[in-house]
């Protein structure tokens, strides 16, 4: 920030930090202990099982508003560094997300924000503290855990050592933070119960505001989202992003002038809907949202000696809309009303048009295009002029920078040749499930 020009001359009145999900161990320096756990890391699905027969999945669920799941929550990471890394879990003075390591070293103070908090599976949404019968349970002491502040509440200011190392002027004030998909949320001003989005970055966020507790799901990532008491459902799809750069890094070709993803695309244009008879499954990573399996893996299915470049872009890109409809499937099953229409941020892959159709196509409904340069960095800084007071709300911040583009609308033609293909995409995964579980075993 400070050696962008142009941010030069302008006066810094506060910040923020948002993240994506990861573990961070640190001392009483706030020095991290060692690499930090991210979200997709599968290591710990003994613990995971561990804690669901220590204390119980419903029981997990009714405290936290969440599954147990590895790599996603932290108490299976934390449980893993304790018995596997005892010297570090020894040391670790308190365990922190990315976010809270960042404002540590900002101000000195540690902390968490309430989003991050809730998806530690320690805290108690009820209570809005940490649960003492999780963590008693599970023999963790709640003194290696952080102070949780809301997101928009300033846990300190720029202190003299940040300050030496940044060049950011002493006493900025800095507030607590929050999750990405809670900021991009807010980018939107995404309030009300019938409004989603999605996000396409690396991995893939279809997100929803849900009213209150009882109308959580455990088929999502679930975090407090508003003073009201709503929240935000994520459905994460970790496929989404890394698909479409593996196949660019292993198979794609720079036409003159375009970047590879121009030139797949441009060949991906050529192919009919349903890519040639190709169905992918996105599941390079495991998968989470509407599945959770951490076994499955990705997968073309059809392919045939006409099968084409193009055809396999295609599918991937088809597969991420498959993917997309089956976790709007969830959140819209036993609800009395639709979730239309749905937003989609221009970032990442995001910003294809052609991606944004068959989107729309898939999952036949209006697909509304939302452009900021960066939807969570755009939200976060709204959450921030609310806590240093700059602004009353966020609504009118966010809205002088949020471009709304033309809808997207639904080819009904392409609609119908989506559908037994969607229905077979699903068919796959169940089929499969089985082999991807026993494929982990030989391995």
């Amino acid at each position: 920030i400070t050696r962008n020009k142009a941010a030069k001359g302008k006066e810094i009145l506060g910040i923020g930090v948002s993240c994506t999900n990861a573990l961070v161990c640190a001392d009483k320096d706030g020095k991290s202990l060692a690499p930090a756990i991210m979200q997709m890391d599968k290591r710990a699905l003994h613990e995971a099982k561990y804690i669901s027969d220590k204390i119980g999945d419903e029981q997990v669920f009714s405290i936290t508003g969440n599954r147990i799941a590895p790599g996603t929550f932290s108490l299976p990471s934390i449980l893993w560094i304790k018995e596997n890394r005892g010297n570090i879990f020894k040391g670790t003075y308190k365990f922190l997300s990315p976010s809270g390591f960042i404002v540590g070293k900002l101000t000195g103070k540690f902390s968490i924000d309430i989003t991050r908090a809730c998806t530690t599976l320690l805290y108690d949404v009820r209570e809005k503290k940490w649960s003492e019968e999780i963590l008693s349970g599970l023999g963790i002491s709640s003194e290696k855990l952080p102070d949780v502040y809301k997101s928009s509440e300033m846990v300190g200011e720029v202190d003299d050592r940040a300050s030496k190392v940044t060049g950011l002027k002493k006493g900025i004030p800095v507030i607590a933070g929050a999750m990405d998909s809670v900021a991009a949320g807010t980018a939107i001003n995404a309030k009300t119960r019938d409004e989603s989005f999605i996000i396409l970055g690396t991995v893939g966020r279809l997100c929803r505001v849900v009213e209150n507790q009882a109308l959580l799901k455990k088929d999502f990532l679930n975090t407090l989202y508003s003073d009201d008491g709503k929240y935000l459902s994520v459905a994460c799809m970790d496929g989404t992003g890394i698909s479409t750069e593996m196949f660019a890094r292993e198979f794609g070709t720079k036409p003159a002038g375009k970047n590879i993803f121009e030139g797949l695309e441009r060949e991906a244009q050529k192919s009919l809907p349903c890519s040639g008879g190709l169905i992918y499954l996105p599941y390079l990573m495991g998968e989470r949202s509407p599945v959770w399996d951490p076994y499955a893996k990705g997968v073309f299915f059809g392919i045939s000696s006409s099968s084409t470049r193009g055809d396999f872009y295609k599918a991937i890109l088809e597969g991420i809309a498959y993917s997309i409809r089956a976790n709007m499937e969830v959140f819209e099953n036993d609800m009395l009303y639709d979730i239309k229409p749905l937003k989609i941020f221009e970032s990442g892959i995001g910003e294809s048009r052609f991606l944004q159709q068959i989107i729309s196509d898939v999952m036949k409904r209006e697909i509304v295009p939302c452009s900021v340069e960066s939807p969570e960095t755009f939200g976060i800084s709204a959450i921030a002029a609310l806590g240093i007071g700059a602004v009353k709300n966020t609504k009118k911040f966010v809205k002088s920078g949020i471009k709304v583009g033309k809808p997207v609308k639904p080819d009904k033609e392409n609609g119908k040749k989506y559908e037994n293909y969607f229905m077979m995409f699903k068919k796959l995964y169940d089929d499969l499930k089985g082999d991807f579980r026993i494929m982990y075993e030989i391995n």
